[in-house]
């Protein structure tokens, strides 16, 4: 309190002169300051201190209502002045730069009617690189412009099309800040509207694409990587859009030609229905190109329409010089099908050939389904009757939901927890619940694993019975600190890699989990 007491600052008014008009609203005081004493005017309305980040002594309601009285001389000096600043620079000639410089070589003053180039910027920039002149140059290019008529180069709209799609309101910001000319909103809206996203696959669509992988450089193996497929539900409507004389109806389900007669004959009947789920296809390379290729409209898709969606998605890709070299998918029932129309049943590889690359195409799982279905089946395990299976590791230790009920009850009853994030949530999730990934990882961590070792040694001689359970999060909670590891894998010699195996030798091998 006192080192902010100390920064406080009074006002200490307006001085009088001979130009400074005394008013009724004014209030004249005695002012000792470091220069003595002097007399000074303060506002009636004066707020006594003046504001932390001021740089004058003075507040802004005395500067306000304080105002001059310049006479006449002042004003034809002034007017002087003004006359000999306005005139045309075409008169003026040998103008010094410096005044530290001889006569003889003094530098003119460049006509501003003529256009500064590039090069000229860099010569008064050196090392500046050309990304930071082509900016430089459409400054001083738009700055006497009218607004209507500034123009931008591909390289600016580029640059401020990703910037105006990352952070809006960080776009719009600077640019009303004044600091910087940029392409205003509506600009940046026709550019990223041009190519019209329509449903299905579109070529101008992976045209754009392979152009922003060459912008970027990408390296041959940037081409390769996974084809993403995701689905979510959306929200029923059907609108009315009008492009020029064309009117059509956006809203309806529509998952491809072959989709759409798939449908019609499981359903035996022709009609289209109100979309309900979008489904979505992303490409995403070895290097971290991310790209969305297509979106369809469905209300549910199923296993035979995926089928052929994604193998014209492959084969699109192909055609543009991309390799679809795996696929993730999530848990959801037409991806299981999917998945067992080309691994089988009861597969022992989850690869198949590709018939448009003829190479080997991977199928996996999203890790963290794999997660929470490890979880939902440790919710299952139990003696009781609401529970459907009993979960008997190889070693003959059992794992029960129970057990994590147990650990949870104790640890909540503890004055400090030792799991920060457990709640109710966790251990008696809703269907809902279910879905979220944050409470299956939060219940096979390293911090449960740690919990469940304390509340064995507190049950000392009965917490035996937690054995499976702990065999079980060891592997968990490695799996969950392997697959959040913000670092690439570059290398075959990985210890995360070795380590992964061990972890999936475990889990398969002789079925450990019946």
């Amino acid at each position: 309190m006192i080192k902010a007491t100390r920064l406080i600052r009074l006002c200490e008014g307006v001085k009088l002169t001979k130009t400074v008009v005394v008013s009724r609203y004014h209030v004249l005081n005695k002012w000792q300051n470091n220069e003595g004493e002097s007399r000074c005017l303060h506002s009636v309305v004066c707020n006594k201190v003046v504001a932390l980040n001021a740089l004058s002594q003075t507040c802004r309601k005395c500067c306000k209502m304080t105002f001059s009285n310049k006479t006449k001389t002042d004003q034809k000096n002034k007017n002087r002045k003004t006359e000999k600043e306005n005139v045309p620079l075409k008169n003026v000639t040998n103008i010094k730069i410096n005044n530290n410089t001889d006569e003889n070589n003094n530098d003119q003053m460049p006509n501003l009617n003529k256009k500064i180039t590039r090069d000229e910027i860099k010569a008064l920039v050196p090392g500046a690189k050309d990304e930071m002149v082509e900016l430089l140059f459409h400054q001083v290019e738009n700055a006497p412009k009218h607004l209507k008529g500034r123009r931008w180069s591909q390289k600016i709209i580029t640059f401020c099309l990703q910037w105006y799609c990352k952070s809006p309101k960080s776009y719009e910001s600077v640019r009303e800040s004044g600091y910087l000319l940029l392409p205003s909103r509506s600009i940046l809206i026709q550019y990223k509207t041009k190519v019209k996203q329509n449903v299905g696959f579109d070529d101008d669509i992976f045209m754009w694409m392979h152009e922003e992988a060459r912008r970027k450089d990408l390296c041959e193996e940037g081409y390769m990587g996974d084809l993403i497929i995701d689905e979510m539900s959306i929200q029923a409507d059907i609108e009315i859009t009008k492009s020029g004389d064309v009117i059509e109806l956006v809203g309806l389900s529509d998952v491809g030609e072959e989709g759409n007669l798939s449908n019609m004959l499981r359903k035996g009947k022709q009609e289209r229905t109100v979309g309900t789920h979008a489904l979505q296809l992303v490409f995403l390379g070895v290097t971290g190109f991310r790209f969305p290729i297509a979106h369809f409209i469905s209300d549910g898709v199923q296993a035979p329409e995926l089928y052929c969606l994604f193998w014209e998605a492959v084969d699109k890709l192909q055609m543009f010089g991309f390799t679809t070299v795996y696929t993730c998918l999530d848990g959801a029932q037409s991806n299981r099908s999917f998945l067992k129309i080309h691994t089988g049943p009861n597969p022992t590889s989850y690869r198949c050939q590709s018939p448009c690359t003829f190479l080997d195409m991977i199928f996996m799982m999203d890790y963290s389904h794999v997660i929470k279905k490890i979880r939902n089946n440790i919710i299952k395990s139990g003696i009781s009757k609401h529970c459907t299976r009993n979960l008997i590791l190889d070693s003959g230790r059992t794992v029960q939901w129970q057990m994590f009920v147990d650990c949870y009850q104790w640890d909540k009853s503890n004055a400090l927890q030792l799991h920060r994030k457990l709640t109710n949530e966790h251990m008696f999730p809703s269907n809902q619940s279910k879905m979220r990934n944050h409470l299956a990882e939060d219940v096979l961590d390293t911090e449960m694993l740690n919990l469940f070792i304390q509340y064995q040694q507190y049950l000392g001689e009965k917490g035996s019975i937690l054995d499976g359970a702990v065999e079980l999060l060891k592997r968990t909670s490695k799996l969950i600190q392997i697959f959040r590891d913000m670092r690439p894998i570059k290398y075959k010699e990985d210890q995360r890699l070795s380590e992964l195996s061990e972890i999936g030798k475990w889990l398969t091998s002789g079925k450990k989990m019946q």
